[in-house]
């Protein structure tokens, strides 16, 4: 379950917590367990009672997606259709169409009345309790899009939350690209090691980014355990 975090009018962003945010983000290596991982995260600073990762594929109608808790009221949701009636989402249009992936609302964009006329609200949004949404974009390469989205029954998103999502977000962005770096380089390592060679990456600082199994027992027998 999530935790229970607080919503309530006039609410503050939780500045102190995105720092946690971003800690954690620092260890999501894996692409399957990142969207989940960055969730869990994320609700600490900004609440929400329903979260989602979404990869939509806007020319094929294909979307793949995590939600947070997994364990979500799915009666009467069309999550058969989801893949096409997300197309009707605002914010979905506006990062493919820009390629902007800052936080947006989607009373940025449309009224109330004019959200519950939408098939999507009506097939999917109001059975899952969702009123209001901020959406943050990690990756446009079209006709792929990479987002979060962050849903509320009653209270919208203020301004203040947008911004604190706005600061995350370049920090969602690397945590993305890393966990599919390290990813591949996993397939790389098993190739190298069959050859004998090992790979080791540093980042911008120098510092020890990624090393294979096999070179971290090369340097263990060659520089002990407290090597590099």
């Amino acid at each position: 379950d999530l935790p229970q975090a607080p919503v309530s009018p006039g609410s503050s962003p939780r500045w102190a917590t995105a720092f946690q945010v971003v800690a954690v983000l620092g260890t999501l290596d894996r692409p399957d367990g990142f969207g989940a991982g960055a969730l869990e995260a994320l609700v600490g600073a900004v609440p929400f009672h329903l979260g989602s990762y979404n990869e939509v594929d806007t020319a094929a109608g294909l979307a793949r997606f995590v939600v947070v808790p997994d364990d979500f009221h799915q009666e009467g949701v069309d999550l058969e259709g989801f893949p096409q009636l997300v197309r009707q989402n605002p914010i979905l249009r506006h990062i493919e169409a820009t390629g902007d992936g800052s936080a947006r609302r989607l009373s940025d964009f449309l009224s109330q009345e004019e959200l519950h006329a939408l098939p999507l609200y009506q097939r999917v949004y109001r059975p899952l309790g969702i009123e209001h949404q901020v959406v943050i974009g990690l990756a446009t390469k079209t006709p792929l899009v990479v987002a979060f989205a962050l849903n509320r029954a009653e209270e919208d998103f203020s301004e203040g939350e947008v911004a604190l999502l706005d600061v995350l977000r370049p920090h969602l962005v690397q945590a993305y690209r890393n966990a599919r770096a390290l990813d591949a380089l996993r397939g790389v390592d098993g190739a190298l090691a069959e050859e004998g060679r090992a790979l080791l990456v540093l980042d911008a600082e120098g510092r020890v980014a990624h090393v294979s199994p096999w070179a971290r027992e090369r340097l263990d027998e060659h520089f002990g355990a407290a090597g590099p």
